[in-house]
Order: structure tokens, then C-alpha cells, then sequence
């Protein structure tokens, strides 16, 4: 009985290598078949072969503010003082959010110690740091805003209502399924 028991386990770890071994060759069959590399899903490249992506297209992804270089055609110093409006705005709100979890950790500790009066003043600094947060947004906005011309911000504001109308349509579709 011990000996049919073992064969059988042995005969089913042959096929569980079996199966293994299958998937393994499996997926090195199709990596090699479609390989994907950085520059796209089965090695297209987002751009030209011989052609280096420039500075907007490796930062696009990244920062919503590239979209500007995109949409609009901007003239190198305009792309220049959004790049330093952007850089500046969100080294601002790194620092900030930064303090805001240093003022909520020691929120933390004043709970545990029931110093509310801290708990309190805390909770306020919290509050205005999050509100200077979203003033430097509005900020980077009214920057940029400034140094476009009129045609640029007639055309972004068409680009930007492209933008979110699938949106809209996805909600909608799902509203009439109901």
C-alpha cells in the first residue's frame, strides 16, 4: 500500500514539473515572439528610430502641465517660464505636504496624550497649509494663463472640453444600461 501511495505521489510531481516546464517555455516563446521594450508595448516606439524623444515627450506621462506643449504651440521662452512656474509650484507643494505629515504625526501623538488644546491648534495648521497648497496650484494656473496669448487660451479651453466629453459619454452610457 506505502509503495502504490509513493509511486503515485512520484507520478504526480512529474506532472506538476510537467506543467511548469510547459508554462515557463510558454511565456519565453511569447516574450521572444512580442518583445516589449522601453519604448512601447511590442517595441514601437512612440516616435521616429532615429529620432531622441525631446524633453516634453519623456515628461509627459509624469506632469499634466505637459500637456500645454502639446495642445498649444508655444514659443520656446513661453515653454521655458511654464517649465520654471511648474518646477517652482511643485517643489512648493512637496515641502508643504511634507509638513502637513509631520503636523499630522504630532496630531497622532497629541491625541494619545489627550492635549486637545494641541490637537486643536494642529487641525488649523493642517488646514492652512492644505489651503496653501491648492492656492499654489491656482497660482501656477494664473501664471501660465498670463504669458498665453488669446488664441492659445481659446484653443486650450477647446482641447480641455474635448478632453472631458468621453468622460461624460462613458457616464452617460452607463446611465442609460440602468
Amino acid at each position: 500500500m506505502k509503495n502504490k501511495k509513493k509511486s503515485r505521489l512520484i507520478s504526480d510531481k512529474k506532472w506538476i514539473i510537467a506543467i511548469i516546464t510547459i508554462v515557463i517555455v510558454s511565456y519565453a516563446a511569447i516574450s521572444v515572439a512580442n518583445p516589449m521594450d522601453y519604448r512601447g508595448k511590442r517595441g514601437n516606439p512612440p516616435f521616429p528610430q532615429n529620432q531622441k524623444p525631446d524633453f516634453h515627450m519623456q515628461n509627459a506621462p509624469k506632469d499634466p502641465i505637459f500637456l500645454l506643449f502639446q495642445i498649444l504651440d508655444l514659443t520656446d521662452a513661453q515653454e521655458e517660464k511654464i517649465i520654471g512656474y511648474s518646477t517652482k509650484s511643485r517643489k512648493d507643494i512637496v515641502q508643504l505636504k511634507a509638513d502637513i505629515q509631520v503636523l499630522q504625526i504630532d496630531k497622532r501623538v497629541a491625541l494619545k496624550n489627550e492635549n486637545y488644546k494641541k490637537v486643536k491648534k494642529l487641525i488649523d495648521q493642517i488646514s492652512v497649509k492644505k489651503a496653501s497648497i491648492e492656492k499654489s496650484r491656482i497660482n501656477l494656473k494664473e501664471d501660465i494663463s498670463k504669458m498665453l496669448t488669446a488664441e492659445q487660451k481659446e484653443e486650450l479651453k477647446e482641447n480641455m472640453m474635448d478632453r472631458k466629453k468621453p468622460k461624460l459619454d462613458k457616464y452617460h452610457k452607463k446611465l442609460d444600461k440602468r
